[in-house]
């Protein structure tokens, strides 16, 4: 460049994904919950021993805190957020087996109250919140198997009643909700026996809509499999990660629930499964996971920015 010339220099564009501060404890088979813009991790294991571990992570300060444990220590429970509490529904651990707790926590008190048991035990299910309402679906219970239930559980009155079961029974699969309506989708169906990833994969995408209590079939999901999370911005699905054939995947595709359609969006840097998403001011944070049969475990955090990508 001469005296006097100037260059343009375009910067590049900021990183879709971001790697964050990793969870304080390694475990597998936990489950999150998001209120007053935190995430909770809570429950999980490792090596056949179940924790109640609960930590707080704030993306604000990108920080994690230890809470209060909770109550029963468990694996493959799924939570519930409504009105700033966090409800912890089903599970297992080896000395209840499959469970039907349903405990309440509060961020603000940092307290647990135990409430009314689920219909029906199980673990591996997954919830959708819609109305101020929980709907705990699928799941897995031990000698019987993949399981279809749909109950709706009531935190004002404290109450469960059974809706339309799902039509596609399985675990391992994620639900979103968009639109006032429940989206179930992907995950896996093993008989009375389980088999750590499942070797089957299902892509099925099943809408349930609560106003009516019906179900209906949606455009599937481009990449059969299991194990992966899902958040949602704006109305949009985010499918991540998962296992399918013999895969651990990093995967992230995108369901637009009004024109039924799916779009491939940037990879996660960390391919996994049982990879837990929480969305909070318009970000995804992909937590936890493991590859090989959960030989691996990870505390990988890191954030996706839909709206860069």
């Amino acid at each position: 460049l001469g005296t006097g010339d100037t260059e343009n220099v375009t910067s590049p564009n900021p990183p879709v994904w971001i790697a964050r501060v990793n969870m304080p404890t390694l475990r597998d088979g936990g489950h999150l919950g998001v209120a007053n813009n935190r995430i909770y991790f809570i429950g999980g294991g490792i090596s056949g021993v179940s924790f109640g571990t609960n930590e707080e992570y704030d993306p604000g300060t990108d920080s994690w805190a230890t809470k209060t444990a909770m109550p029963t220590v468990r694996t493959g429970l799924a939570i519930g957020s409504v009105n700033g509490k966090l409800y912890a529904i089903g599970g297992y651990n080896s000395t209840n087996g499959t469970l039907y707790t349903n405990e309440e926590y509060d961020p603000e008190l940092n307290t647990w109250v135990t409430k009314t048991n689920m219909i029906t035990n199980r673990f591996l299910l997954e919830i959708g919140v819609v109305n101020n309402k929980i709907y705990a679906m699928g799941g897995f219970k031990l000698g019987v198997g993949t399981q279809n239930k749909n109950e709706e559980y009531d935190p004002i009155s404290n109450t469960w009643t059974a809706k339309a079961n799902m039509p596609t029974g399985r675990h391992y699969f994620s639900i979103g909700v968009a639109n006032s309506k429940i989206y179930a989708i992907g995950g896996a169906s093993t008989p009375s026996g389980t088999n750590d990833p499942p070797p089957v994969s299902f892509n099925v995408n099943e809408e349930y809509n609560p106003a009516t209590n019906l179900w209906a079939t949606k455009a599937v999901m481009p990449t059969a499999r299991n194990g992966h999370g899902i958040g949602v911005i704006n109305n949009r699905i985010y499918a991540i990660g998962g296992y399918s054939g013999g895969l651990y995947l990093s995967t992230n595709q995108e369901y637009n629930p009004v024109a039924n359609s799916w779009v491939t969006k940037s990879g996660m840097p960390t391919a996994r499964w049982v990879v837990r998403v929480g969305v909070i001011n318009n970000k995804i944070y992909a937590l936890a996971g493991s590859i090989n049969g959960s030989s691996t475990i990870y505390t990988v955090n890191e954030q996706y920015d839909p709206l860069l990508d």
